[in-house]
């Protein structure tokens, strides 16, 4: 039997629930689960969430260089895109342009008053920022992720819950390459097709190396632990259509949208007053095949409905008046129940949905009680970071809407109590280079990232600083920065947190056995 087909029998099988061929579940079934109350401040729970910047984030007007010699460095490469130092403007003395932002109302700081100050630096940060004895880094925030600062900065440990990853990428073995190396071929084994968008965006989310990877290590991460939830459909699930993230060897991804789950009324209320033919159409979809893939399609459906109306229950019961009380944070629901968050509430400037993603991942969490979820991976996305050209004009829109939104989920985790509970990760494609194209910047490697979280060890960078500039031992040409961080320790760490043993880690993330003798090891320990 070949691979695909086999897979395709076993993720049919998995979505059968049961096998149950009843429409939905019956009302005193949905009752039992409604019934269930355990405590949201002790039960055992824990999520990730994968926020994806699609297109390749430009790392270096993200976590800007501010010391002076990279800062210095940074101007020098991309004069045109630079940010400067204590104006909110980019560009060159006599042509700067202002910085453009996603949300006017919301106000957005200058780089001098975004610097990171790390605590505790002798033991994490110093580090991660002296290397090689070289002086102390500095990075500062992008105006457009003003918001973020204060995670960071706090003066109150509590409340430092944001960490920063250092030059991290695909990665299949600890190698510290120079562009010199590369282009003799000494740089021994690399990732396949560096530089381009599905196979790089395949390594971040699968560490598999092919655009059409089965499974995703957010998927895999929860092959065993799956066990843990009441129902294993609402283990992995995408706001954001499908993604290979989440899907494991037995974990299938479930995918909702921005409204919640697909209710099938007509099933229920008639077709145009028909119970007759919404009994027909029930059978068709839901009954008993005559062949593999017909049966395979109703197992789907069967899921499908049976799913949607157990999160539809957790989902209303949310929204009640006592659930709005208690919380502080469900004001009202509209047509489609979704909450007013404010900020996640928010449509981006060209219609882009990454709040309205991120309120029904809150809305999921809160209904952990009644779906019956101890461990899960939910994935969000937003596009639009392939900025070869009008970078000035897009990447800050895009970054304050990142900034926006991180923080205001921060803020409903924890009104829901369960911040500790939960940790939001960012990847992309990859980075991009140090070197303006004269429009904007073009595909790269290595990146910075952004880790929160209630149990984050926040303040703090994670990982080696590059070096800033051209032709130096961190560049692959172009200011394209060679990784010193692996997607791999990345997915290890976060794995760890939710409970896989270490001895199960390279089922999730297959070369983090190559990193444990390197400077970083397989914890990166910003959890």
């Amino acid at each position: 039997m070949s691979t695909t087909r086999r897979h395709f029998l076993r993720a049919a099988s998995a979505m059968s629930m049961g096998g149950r061929a009843a429409l939905g579940l019956s009302l005193a079934q949905i009752g039992k689960v409604s019934a269930q109350t355990a405590s949201a401040s002790g039960d055992d729970y824990k999520a990730i969430v994968c926020l994806y910047l699609g297109g390749g984030n430009d790392y270096a007007n993200t976590l800007v260089p501010y010391d002076e010699p990279s800062y210095n460095a940074y101007r020098t490469y991309r004069s045109d895109l630079a940010y400067q130092k204590d104006q909110l403007r980019m560009g060159p003395d006599g042509s700067a342009v202002d910085i453009p932002s996603a949300y006017p109302n919301v106000p957005m700081k200058p780089l001098s008053q975004l610097v990171l100050n790390p605590r505790d630096i002798r033991n994490v940060s110093r580090p991660a920022l002296e290397r090689d004895g070289v002086t102390p880094r500095q990075y500062a925030l992008a105006p457009a992720l003003s918001s973020l600062a204060p995670l960071f900065n706090s003066d109150v440990a509590s409340e430092r819950r944001l960490a920063v990853l250092l030059n991290v990428g695909p990665l299949l073995q600890p190698n510290s390459p120079t562009y010199a190396q590369y282009r003799s071929g000494a740089m021994g084994t690399l990732p396949t097709s560096l530089f381009a968008h599905d196979y790089q965006t395949s390594y971040w989310l699968t560490s598999h190396g092919v655009d059409s990877a089965a499974t995703g290590w957010g998927g895999r991460a929860l092959d065993d632990l799956q066990v843990l939830n009441e129902q294993s459909t609402f283990t992995t699930i995408s706001l954001a259509g499908n993604s290979a993230f989440l899907t494991g060897n037995n974990v299938v991804q479930y995918q909702v949208g921005t409204g919640g789950p697909d209710r099938f009324d007509t099933l229920r209320n008639g077709i145009w007053g028909s119970s007759a033919a919404a009994d027909a159409l029930a059978q068709i979809v839901t009954g008993t095949g005559s062949g593999l893939f017909e049966d395979a399609h109703t197992a789907v459906m069967r899921r499908a409905i049976d799913a949607g109306d157990v999160l539809s229950v957790g989902l209303d019961a949310s929204l009640t008046p006592e659930a709005a009380q208690t919380n502080a944070i469900l004001a009202s629901r509209d047509a489609l129940g979704s909450l007013k968050y404010p900020a996640l509430n928010k449509t981006g400037p060209s219609g882009e949905t990454l709040g309205k993603q991120l309120a029904m991942v809150a809305r999921i969490i809160a209904a952990r009680r009644v779906t019956g979820a101890r461990r899960q991976v939910f994935f969000v996305s937003l596009g639009g970071f392939d900025n070869h050209s009008d970078m000035a004009k897009n990447h800050s829109v895009l970054l304050q809407q990142v900034a926006e939104c991180m923080v205001e989920f921060h803020k409903v985790t924890r009104d829901m109590g369960c911040a500790e509970k939960v940790t939001l990760f960012t990847a992309s494609d990859f980075g991009r280079t140090l070197k303006s194209n004269g429009d904007g910047t073009d595909h790269g490697w290595g990146s910075m990232h952004f880790v929160l979280g209630g149990a984050v060890k926040g303040g703090q960078f994670y990982g080696q600083a590059p070096k800033v500039g051209i032709d130096t031992p961190d560049d692959y040409g172009s200011g394209r920065l060679v990784p010193t961080m692996a997607v791999d320790q990345v997915a290890a760490t976060l794995a760890t947190w939710m409970g896989v043993p270490e001895q199960d880690l390279p089922s999730v993330a297959p070369y983090i056995d190559n990193f444990r003798s390197s400077s970083l090891g397989i914890n990166l320990g910003f959890l």
